[in-house]
């Protein structure tokens, strides 16, 4: 225990226990990375805390809460702030099983509230109480080959499996920040599906990013919900290294790790492949023009509307665009194309979603009969339409910043289905074996359209420079998803009978939507599904406030920190440029030997 040791003793054993044994263990359960600096006092022979933070939630706010004896001035002066990581007393309950604390240090002085209990992931029980008694365990020692970078042990990799996999060439690596998710990551994992049969993720933790990149916008829980929807993506690995690592892939069963034809560096300037290529298993794929995190970060602080679309038709068709009439052309062929390659099935080589577009107004006449609602959508790419059986499902948005919290409503609109599937005996093995015979294989009970929204929709009900994405980036986004299986890209704000009965599929049988908060709106968009019958409501969900509005606040609020981003990355790029040029030379002068 503390008192029966001596604050050098105590400083050293907390070096020793590295934060990494929480880093790696930490999402497999799924618990809130806790961050723990405290004052030693030695009069008392513990740790007193001086903040206090909310447990339960993945980003911790502290509030300032010194404590102060006003009684005792000697005392204040014997407190001495060191960096003591994290313990648990010796034979400690595992009753709750092995979980993780992330016991990295900060000199934020975080308080955890009274009833905050965490297990250490090697062997016992950490009690942190409101006196904050901290107790150190018995395999401290064992955590110092913990350090961080250090290669986890068996029953400490971040995700399962926990014994090294047989290495395949259909196994796949990429990994990356991911942070707020674009298409450009989507496009970055669909090439590197096509290379293989699986496809791994990593996905880099916000200390390691903010270490070698700057501050994260996203948090880690947000970042892994974007990478596990899309639909070329087999298994996310948190925490994977900023530098790939040949030891991680190998575990993991990869032989190859996939990058763009760009060059990644750390906080030293180094190439983050550096490894993996003197390996000769790199293998690279072209990078996702016109788009990155870092672009997407300056509309916001410079409030641009320059990415807007007026007609995403003729944006794909090159009449809209800049440059030269035959440089319109041929960037409208490459959007094209691009629709085209994100409409396709896990695999990225088979037919997959359907995308259509809507040629009418934004608003359409509230009538039961359709009209001429039929001739004004357009077919775009064909591809796998619903099978019999299955429910037509609408949800729409505008779907910006393509976030944890559209995610988690698609994905939650899914599960519901699934739900009501089941109740009706959809998953019944009598019903799968005759689908399997009729059909050649098994499919989901419902049939999931997402209608998108175009720009000046979007810009006429939120104003400023919403939205961030324009039609083209968000339709991407969506279709990439793996919760929906058509989407209709510049679908009415309102969807009326009339265009609900035009759909392709017939009338929708059921239309979703989540509580909105960010649009303050004058009217109830839904009233007719609400009148048909048809009309459901996601409730709350762990991701309910992460919208394009959270996001632009997040940057906002930090804005000086995200400046010096943008400003290191414009550096790091000019060296990254110089490396892939010499890289380029080093080649040229190999094919010429």
């Amino acid at each position: 225990m503390l008192e029966e040791r001596g604050l050098r003793q105590a400083q050293d054993d907390g070096r020793r226990a590295s934060g990494a044994v929480g880093k790696y263990a930490e999402a497999g359960a799924k618990v809130p990375r806790l961050r723990v600096t405290m004052t030693y006092r030695p009069d008392k022979g513990r740790c007193l805390v001086i903040h206090r933070v909310e447990v339960g939630k993945v980003e911790l706010a502290p509030k300032r809460a010194r404590r102060r004896n006003e009684r005792n001035e000697t005392r204040q002066a014997q407190e001495r702030t060191e960096e003591i990581r994290w313990r648990a007393p010796p034979g400690g309950s595992t009753e709750l099983g092995h979980g993780v604390v992330d016991g990295w240090i900060t000199r934020d002085h975080l308080l955890f509230s009274a009833t905050a209990v965490c297990w250490c992931a090697v062997c016992a029980v950490v009690q942190l109480c409101s006196c904050a008694v901290v107790q150190l365990c018995s395999c401290s020692v064992e955590m110092a080959a913990f350090e961080r970078g250090a290669l986890p042990r068996q029953g400490q990799w971040p995700a399962d499996p926990q014994e090294d996999v047989e290495i395949s060439k259909d196994r796949i690596w990429v990994d990356g920040c991911f942070d707020f998710s674009h298409h450009g990551h989507a496009g970055a994992m669909l090439q590197a599906r096509r290379l293989g049969k699986e496809l791994l993720v990593g996905v880099h933790s916000d200390e390691e990013i903010s270490d070698n990149k700057g501050p994260t916008v996203m948090t880690l829980a947000e970042r892994i919900a974007a990478v596990d929807a899309c639909r070329w993506s087999t298994k996310s690995i948190p925490y994977a290294p900023y530098v790939t690592s040949l030891d991680w892939i190998s575990h993991y069963g990869c032989q190859y790790v996939v990058h763009g034809d760009d060059i990644t560096s750390d906080s030293d300037g180094n190439d983050c492949y550096r490894f993996v290529k003197e390996a000769g298993r790199f293998l690279v794929v072209k990078r996702t023009p016109g788009i990155s995190t870092t672009d997407l970060v300056g509309r916001m602080l410079l409030c641009t509307k320059t990415h807007f679309i007026k007609s995403l038709l003729a944006y794909i068709t090159g009449k809209e665009g800049s440059g030269t009439p035959e440089e319109m052309e041929e960037a409208g062929k490459s959007h094209f194309q691009r629709i085209r390659d994100y409409a396709t099935d896990e695999t990225g080589l088979r037919p997959g979603p359907e995308v259509w577009h809507w040629n009418g107004p934004s608003t359409l006449s509230s009538t039961p009969a359709t009209g001429g609602a039929h001739e004004q959508l357009q077919q775009l790419v064909e591809g796998v339409k619903p099978k019999p059986g299955q429910k037509i499902v609408y949800v729409d948005g505008g779907f910006d910043l393509f976030s944890s919290g559209h995610i988690e409503f698609l994905r939650c609109v899914h599960s519901a289905e699934e739900k009501e599937g089941e109740a009706r005996g959809w998953f019944h093995p009598d019903q799968v074996a005759q689908r399997v015979k009729e059909h050649g294989e098994d499919y989901g009970p419902a049939y999931i359209v997402a209608g998108v929204h175009d720009d000046e929709v979007i810009n006429r009900w939120k104003g400023l420079n919403y939205p961030i994405m324009n039609i083209f980036e968000r339709g991407l986004c969506v279709l990439q998803c793996r919760y929906i299986n058509t989407v209709v890209f510049a679908a009415p704000f309102t969807p009326t009978e009339a265009y609900l009965s035009a759909l392709p599929f017939g009338m929708a049988d059921v239309v979703y939507h989540g509580p909105t908060t960010f649009i303050p709106l004058t009217f109830d968009p839904y009233e007719e599904p609400r009148k048909l019958g048809i009309f459901k409501e996601i409730g709350n969900h762990q991701f309910q406030n992460v919208n394009a509005g959270e996001i632009v606040q997040r940057i906002m609020t930090a804005r000086a920190a995200f400046e010096e981003r943008q400003r290191i990355k414009m550096l790091k790029s000019i060296n990254e440029a110089e490396v892939k040029k010499q890289e380029e030379v080093a080649k040229l002068s190999g094919q010429g030997n």
